[in-house]
């Protein structure tokens, strides 16, 4: 099935996904891991690390002759969010960190987010990684050696007030 296959597609490390701050699952550039591992670091971790890998390769497949493929990945959640209906709601990156600089609006409002986890929760993956617990994800070195990162769920909301998923994070 072609959705298995995407989600078995591995991914490699880039310098910008290795470098980035805030809560990350520490990849290491040139380490290769499936994009189905990636979004179980996203969502279980909140790991911006994997948020960039994830959308530098997704980009890539959207527009192969893209020369920033990160750039693509975040229209195309921009285009996303406009078909969902979400009018106060602007990406400007995979991860959501706004580097404290954020002067203005708010990028998104609380109902905005509301529809996107809506939205998001009525894929049955999605609703099995956010509401899975810690995992466990493999990733393979650029020396072929390979390691076990452990994920720890960073959701403290889940089972309270019948929360069941979605992925945390906060900036001021």
């Amino acid at each position: 099935d072609a959705g298995q296959l995407f989600l078995d597609q591995m991914v490699t490390t880039s310098a910008h996904a290795a470098g980035m701050g805030g809560s990350q699952v520490y990849l290491e550039e040139g380490e290769q891991m499936s994009v189905q591992d990636l979004l179980k670091a996203v969502a279980v971790a909140s790991g911006n690390d994997a948020a960039v890998a994830i959308g530098t390769s997704v980009g890539a497949l959207i527009d192969p002759s893209s020369a920033d493929p990160l750039q693509t990945f975040v229209d195309a959640m921009n285009a996303k969010a406009a078909e969902l209906g979400l009018a106060d709601t602007f990406f400007e990156n995979p991860h959501g960190l706004d580097n404290y600089l954020w002067e203005g609006d708010p990028p998104s409002t609380a109902r905005d987010v509301a529809k996107m986890a809506h939205a998001a929760m009525e894929n049955e993956l999605v609703r099995s990684i956010v509401g899975g617990g810690d995992a466990d994800m493999v990733v393979t070195g650029a020396d072929g050696t390979e390691r076990t990162i452990h994920l720890e769920d960073v959701n403290a909301l889940i089972g309270q007030n019948g929360n069941i998923g979605v992925k945390t994070g906060e900036t001021r």
